[in-house]
This record gives C-alpha cells, structure tokens and sequence, in this order.
C-alpha cells in the first residue's frame, strides 16, 4: 500500500486524509461504571430496566433517537414509522440506540465485572466537529444514567 501511494506521490498520511474527507471523520468512546456488590448489580438492572421501560426519543437536546435495538427482547423499534421487527441476534441485557444523525450509543453490564458500559459512536465532516459531537452525546447520555436511581 505505501509503495502504491509512493508511485501517485502520495504518503498514507496524506490518504487517510483523503478518506477522512470522503467518509468523515468517525470517533468513539467508552465509559465503564463500577457498581460493586448486590446493590450495584441492582442498579445496573433498574438503569437497564427504566430505560427498556421509558424509551427515550431524544437524548437532551443533543439528537432525535430513531431506532432502538433491545437485545433481551430481540426486537428493534423504528421510532419514526413503529414499525417493530426481529433482531435475530442471540439474547443478551443490551440496548443500542440509533440517532438521527447517524451517530448510536450502545449500554450493557459487563459479562466479567460488576460495571456498566457505554460505547459511544459519532461522525463529523471535519475531527472537530466529530470530537464535538461525542462530547455533546456523552455528556446527554451520561446525564440521562445519572438521573435513573
């Protein structure tokens, strides 16, 4: 690949810019919560609860929510038409969410450890914008857990 480039003049540097600029500019994050013992497992289970039960349509003011992916359920909701289909995916204690701008997040507790993790996925036209972006969704979604006792 670097020999290919090197014949158009061209660095890899120089072609991942070019990618970045015809894909965008993607960036993620992780955030884990340590909930020890019976009540941090409690916890984990209420915060994964109220959400299944109070599925939010927006996050904040940070973005629309359109598609949501309940795992244990096996089902994905549309938030725009309703429409509800199967995942066919195995059942696991996971909610993925869809915004309308293309950016998710996704929430489960550790298979391994008493935490509960959020991944966070954001794209942008330029880094700036995309590093804005997971900023603004996590701080939304980090706000939204805080909330849920």
């Amino acid at each position: 690949m670097a020999a290919y480039y090197k014949k158009r003049n061209m660095s890899l540097w120089d072609r991942l810019q070019q990618l970045y600029v015809q894909y965008g500019y993607y960036k993620e994050d992780l955030v884990s919560f340590t909930l020890k013992g019976i009540e941090g497992q409690k916890r984990i289970g209420r915060i994964l609860n109220a959400l299944r039960a109070n599925k939010p349509e927006a996050i904040f003011n940070y973005k629309k929510i359109i598609v949501v992916k309940d795992y244990w359920l096996k089902q994905e909701t549309d938030l725009i038409t309703g429409e509800i289909k199967p995942t066919n995916l195995p059942q696991a204690n996971v909610l993925h969410y869809t915004l309308e701008d293309g950016s998710w997040f996704c929430i489960r507790p550790s298979g391994t450890e008493p935490k509960l993790k959020i991944y966070f996925s954001v794209v942008g036209d330029t880094e700036a914008q995309a590093q804005e972006r997971l900023a603004k969704l996590r701080k939304s979604v980090l706000a939204v857990i805080e909330e849920i006792e």
